[in-house]
């Protein structure tokens, strides 16, 4: 990996509705290397897809949308290009997989159509012939079977796993140098998704570019991503290189998030883990930190001061949380929760449980 290829700074994205400011991303700062998988994960309603589209610039401000913050793509500033400036970057050096193949297609065009679309645009090819030939192959290198009949079907003939594949067939038709892919095996069938995911990790060796996974699954991430960011209620609650997050997770919601994951082996009939309570509403966020309502551990503390991201030993590991995970002061805090009657393996703290 070399540098820093992409990098957001204290991102922010507030929709304004009849009930009020959704806070959907709140002062994200991220960076992708060179080369390098950085996946987020979190759960629905987290800010993940918002964060996504407003890196690539499919969110802008407006009458109803606030943004702040600097997304930078190898030295410009793509905050402050729009229009034409801003499209030329799109798919030529930075593309974007959906999360539905079927609403990103068009219905009433032919695949071939939509797959030398972006090629003609960038001048990628000088012809249309060619450009068909370069839609045939790309989709014989995403495996799917038949493609010089392919590019003559429209989307509604294909499968849903064919039509993903189509997707990252778009995507890469202009070899880009970072691809954001966002939840590109919703609506999958297991089987299909694994094909889908070793797809893109094969893709993703092969020409060395690099990739913003977006995720909720942390099993799809644990051996395809360099890096993970988890995100909760619009915030960036832990950042880590993935084997560190995997041996030694600060933040409480990031073990709830890996205790929530199915076993792929041991007893049967064993009742799930789930995570207690549901995100909070955006319109109304929670004081203090977002995660407090949910979290076993938390304290007076955590209900009236939000956490600032820290350094877990080294500035590549940063977690948001008074009581970290593994130290004295979560130690103390566990015990104290347990004496008080809550549970340590995952039954919320209220308020009022805390403060009696």
């Amino acid at each position: 990996m070399s540098g820093e290829l992409l990098t957001a700074d204290d991102v922010h994205v507030r929709f304004r509705t009849r009930g009020g400011v959704v806070h959907a991303v709140e002062g994200v700062s991220l960076a992708v290397k060179a080369g390098e998988v950085l996946a987020v994960v979190g759960e629905s309603g987290s800010g993940k897809t918002v964060l996504t589209r407003r890196l690539m610039g499919l969110v802008a401000g407006g009458r109803d949308t606030e943004v702040s913050g600097t997304v930078t793509y190898d030295g410009t500033r793509l905050t402050d290009l729009s229009g034409k400036a801003l499209s030329a970057f799109w798919g030529a050096e930075i593309a974007l997989i959906l999360q539905d193949p079927m609403t990103s297609l068009n219905p009433v065009k032919r695949i071939g159509v939509q797959l030398t679309e972006s090629l003609l645009l960038h001048k990628m090819v000088a012809t249309k012939q060619e450009a068909r030939d370069r839609a045939v192959a790309l989709l014989r290198d995403v495996g799917l079977s038949e493609p010089d009949r392919r590019v003559r079907q429209y989307p509604h003939e294909l499968s849903g796993g064919m039509r993903q594949r189509v997707t990252i067939a778009i995507a890469l038709s202009c070899s880009p140098r970072l691809l954001l892919a966002d939840e590109p095996t919703t609506a999958l069938d297991v089987t299909v998704q694994a094909q889908i995911l070793d797809l893109l990790a094969d893709l993703h060796r092969s020409s060395d570019m690099a990739m913003l996974l977006v995720t909720h699954d942390l099993r799809v991430v644990r051996s395809r991503s360099d890096r993970i960011a988890v995100m909760y209620a619009g915030k960036i609650v832990e950042t880590a290189p993935t084997a560190a997050l995997f041996a030694e997770p600060r933040m409480p919601y990031t073990e709830a998030l890996m205790n929530a994951v199915p076993p792929v082996s041991g007893p049967n009939h064993v009742r799930l883990q789930v995570i207690p309570g549901r995100p909070p509403d955006l319109l109304n966020p929670p004081t203090g930190c977002k995660f407090s309502p949910r979290c076993p551990y938390a304290q007076d503390r955590c209900l009236t001061e939000d956490p600032p991201l820290r350094d877990a030993g080294s500035p590549v590991h940063q977690y948001r949380c008074w009581y970290p995970l593994g130290t004295p002061a979560w130690a103390e805090a566990k015990a104290r929760n347990v004496e008080r009657g809550a549970s340590a393996a995952g039954t919320p703290v209220t308020e009022e449980m805390v403060l009696t």
